[in-house]
């Protein structure tokens, strides 16, 4: 019968998962014991900058990544890191080795209440109740960051469970997208059409969902200006592009308190092509209309001759 060690490794071959970052201890070397040739592991010499590294992983190739932590004071080094991920909502499997299960009772060195450690900031905090069940645990725990909303998932693994048994673990086909209800689409698409005067506010769900040219297309049907989360993880929208006759418009119902070095807003003049434009001032309400014309590129200066 294969180990615990092996079973999860198998598994997560299955799962794409062979990258695995992390700052380990001596908690972690029965896991990275006879480590395959065909893992490769990302060393960071701080865990908030481990599991960084991780999310930017997971968000660049949109599955979740393994992050891999020494037990309780790495944990808390990277909960700074792990709140990112949470409001980001990337897919991890953050796990963390924990001491020997033959000597919890005692409360020896590198023991820690890490379930608890990890809490609130993830979608599931676990230790499996028994070794055989880590590969099932590290299975359900990549479902888990998978479904949206995504999300990191911490698993506590003792140390000593690497060598026991485990079965072999079967897979399942789960799709993680949830599909939005028809008649909702249809309403929604009946407001849109019947609206005077609509906006868009865009956000990182919209690059979440791979929507990123949708967003554009949609914006340049509607002829509708666009407001962007000033601080997002993902771009929703593009930020600067430029068109030789593009025209700004505040729509009149927005508080003109508010400041516009801020906002990002957009708007297409037929026939040119989409723009982004911020105000670097506060320009004069109401009625304010501003132009702006393609930008010049840069050039350098020619090298001195001889």
């Amino acid at each position: 019968m294969a180990t615990v060690r092996e079973a999860t490794f198998d598994l997560l071959r299955r799962l794409k998962m062979t990258t695995v970052s992390g700052n380990p201890g001596s908690t972690e070397l029965p896991f990275l014991k006879d480590f395959p040739e065909d893992f490769r592991y990302v060393l960071g010499l701080q865990e908030a900058t481990v599991l960084g590294m991780a999310e930017g992983f997971a968000q660049g190739k949109g599955r979740a990544a393994l992050v891999n932590l020494h037990t309780g004071p790495g944990l808390g080094k990277a909960m700074g890191a792990m709140i990112t991920a949470w409001h980001d909502k990337t897919p991890l499997v953050v796990t963390a080795g924990q001491q020997d299960r033959r000597h919890r009772a005692l409360e020896p060195l590198l023991t820690g209440e890490l379930v608890d450690l990890a809490k609130p900031y993830v979608k599931r905090s676990f230790e499996p109740v028994r070794a055989a069940d880590v590969p099932r645990e590290v299975l359900r725990a990549y479902h888990t960051a998978m479904q949206h909303p995504r999300g990191p998932v911490f698993l506590s693994i003792p140390m000593n469970d690497w060598d026991a048994e485990a079965e072999p673990l079967e897979d399942h086909d789960l799709v993680h997208h949830t599909a939005p209800d028809p008649d909702a689409v249809q309403r929604f698409a009946r407001l849109l059409a019947e609206a005077r005067n609509p906006a868009v506010v865009a956000g990182a769900g919209i690059d979440r969902a791979g929507a990123f040219h949708d967003a554009v297309d949609l914006a340049e049907k509607l002829a509708a200006p666009v407001w962007q989360d000033p601080i997002s993880p993902l771009a929703g929208f593009p930020r600067i592009t430029y068109s030789s006759r593009a025209i700004f418009h505040r729509p009149r119902r927005l508080s003109p308190t508010r400041s516009p070095a801020t906002t990002s807003c957009w708007f297409s003049a037929r026939p040119c092509s989409s723009t982004i434009l911020t105000h670097p001032v506060r320009p004069s309400w109401p009625g304010h209309r501003c132009s702006t014309s393609r930008k010049t590129p840069r050039r350098r200066p020619a090298p001195p001759s001889e």
